[in-house]
C-alpha cells in the first residue's frame, strides 16, 4: 500500500510538475526571526532594500523643482508621493519584523520589489501621465501578496494576520492595475481609493494583527534607520545646492549651517532611542508608532528642500526669502518639533509640563523667524541657534524623563 501511495505520487508529480514547484515557492520556515528575547538587528537584504528607497526619495525631492517658490499643487502632489513612499516602506518592514524567512524564495521577492521601488524612482517625474510609477506599484505590492500567500500556505497560526494584508492590499493592487485603463488624470482617484483600502484593511483588522506581536528591539531601529535615509537624503539634496568645483565662502557657510541643523536633528532622535523611554513596553501592534513617525519623516524631507534654497538663496546673494519657503521651512521644523510630543504623548499616556515648556520653546522661536526674517545667510543663522538650543533643552528633557518616567 505505502509503495502504491508513493508511486501515485510520484505520478502527481510528473503529471503537474508546476504544482511542486509553486509548493516549493510558498513552502517557507515554520521558524521565523528571532524571538523578541533574543537581539535583532537589520539585515543585510532590509540595508539593500533601504538603499534604493534611498534612491527614490530623492526622485520625489527632485519634483519639487529648482524653484524657491513652488505652486502649490507641485507641493501637494510632493506630499502625497512622500506618504506613498513610506507607506511602502512601512508595509514591507512590519513583514520583515514578523516573518522574515531570509531563505532564498524571500531574498528573490524583496530584491524584486526594490526593483520596483527604482521603477517608482523613474516613474515619480511623470505622475500622473506616465506608466512607470504604477507599473513600480504594482510591483512592490504585487511581491508583498506573494510573501504574505507564503506565510498563509507555511504558518497556520499566522493566517489571520496574512488574510488581513492579502484582503485589503489584493484590493488596492487591482484598484492600481484598473488604473492603466484610465485616464491619466483620474488615475489618481483609483489609486487614493486603493491606498485607503489598504489602510482601511489594516485598521479593521487590529485585533487579529495585535495577535501577532512585532519584535520589540527590531522595529524601533528599523524605523530610526528611515529617519537616518531621511536626513541622508536632506545632505544630498543640500550639497546638490552648492556651486561646484570652486564654490564661494558664503556657498560653503551655508552648507556648513544646514549641516549643523541635520545634526541637531539626529541628535535629538538619537537621544529619544537611547533615553531609556518606555518604548519597548508601550510599542504594542507597533501601528501607532510607526503612523506617529510620519509628520516627523514629512518635516525632514520639505527641510531638505528648503535647506538647499536656503544655500541657493545665499549662494546668489538673493535680498528676501519668498513667503513660501519661510512657511515651509518654519513649517518642517515645526511640525517635527511636534512629532517628537506626539510620540512622548504615546509613550506616557500625557504630556509632563517640562516637555511642553521645551516644545514652546522650540516652536515659537521657529514660527517668529520664519514669519519675520527675510535675509537668507541671517535666517540660516538664526535657525541654527534655535536648533542648538532646542537639541539641548529636549536632551536634558529626555534624560530628565527616562530618569523620572514622566
Amino acid at each position: 500500500m505505502a509503495e502504491d501511495d508513493a508511486g501515485a505520487g510520484a505520478a502527481r508529480k510528473r503529471r503537474h510538475p508546476g504544482l511542486s514547484a509553486v509548493g516549493r515557492l510558498l513552502r517557507m520556515p515554520t521558524q521565523g526571526p528571532a524571538g523578541q528575547g533574543e537581539e535583532r538587528h537589520a539585515t543585510l537584504l532590509e540595508l539593500f532594500f533601504d538603499l534604493v528607497f534611498a534612491l527614490l526619495l530623492t526622485s520625489v525631492a527632485a519634483r519639487l523643482g529648482d524653484t524657491p517658490d513652488p505652486p502649490l499643487t507641485r507641493l501637494a502632489s510632493t506630499l502625497a508621493i512622500f506618504c506613498l513612499a513610506e507607506w511602502i516602506w512601512y508595509t514591507q518592514a512590519f513583514y520583515d519584523n514578523r516573518f522574515d524567512p531570509d531563505d532564498t524564495p524571500h531574498r528573490l521577492l524583496v530584491l524584486t520589489a526594490a526593483a520596483g521601488l527604482g521603477v517608482l524612482g523613474l516613474g515619480a517625474h511623470g505622475v500622473p501621465d506616465g506608466l512607470l510609477f504604477p507599473l513600480g506599484y504594482l510591483t512592490v505590492r504585487g511581491m508583498l501578496l506573494l510573501m504574505y500567500l507564503r506565510v498563509l500556505a507555511s504558518r497556520p497560526q499566522a493566517r489571520p494576520v496574512a488574510a488581513v494584508y492579502l484582503a485589503g492590499f489584493g484590493f488596492g493592487w487591482l484598484c492600481w492595475l484598473g488604473s492603466f485603463g484610465l485616464d491619466p488624470s483620474v488615475r489618481p482617484v483609483l489609486w487614493t481609493i486603493g491606498v485607503f483600502g489598504e489602510f482601511a484593511a489594516l485598521w479593521l483588522g487590529w485585533r487579529w494583527l495585535t495577535r501577532s506581536p512585532v519584535h520589540v528591539g527590531h522595529l524601533p531601529e528599523r524605523i530610526g534607520q528611515l529617519l537616518i535615509i531621511l536626513l541622508g537624503a536632506m545632505l544630498t539634496t543640500v550639497l546638490g545646492r552648492v556651486p561646484l568645483p570652486d564654490p564661494p565662502i558664503r556657498a560653503l557657510l551655508a552648507a556648513a549651517a544646514a549641516f549643523v541643523v541635520s545634526v541637531c536633528f539626529w541628535w535629538i532622535y538619537a537621544n529619544f532611542l537611547s533615553s531609556g523611554l518606555p518604548i519597548r513596553s508601550r510599542l504594542g501592534s507597533g501601528q501607532i508608532y510607526a503612523l506617529l513617525h510620519v509628520p516627523a519623516g514629512i518635516a525632514v524631507l520639505f527641510l531638505g528642500w528648503t535647506l538647499g534654497q536656503l544655500v541657493q538663496q545665499t549662494t546668489d546673494e538673493a535680498g528676501r526669502l519668498p513667503g513660501t519657503l519661510r512657511v515651509l521651512l518654519g513649517g518642517a521644523i515645526v511640525v517635527w518639533i511636534l512629532s517628537g510630543v506626539a510620540l512622548q504623548w504615546f509613550l506616557f499616556g500625557g504630556i509632563a509640563r517640562t516637555r511642553a515648556m521645551v516644545a514652546v520653546l522650540g516652536v515659537v522661536p521657529v514660527a517668529v523667524v520664519a514669519a519675520v526674517s527675510i535675509d537668507p545667510p541671517l535666517t540660516l543663522a538664526l535657525i541654527v541657534a534655535i536648533m542648538i538650543g532646542y537639541s539641548a533643552a529636549s536632551s536634558w528633557q529626555l534624560a530628565r524623563s527616562g530618569n523620572t518616567g514622566q
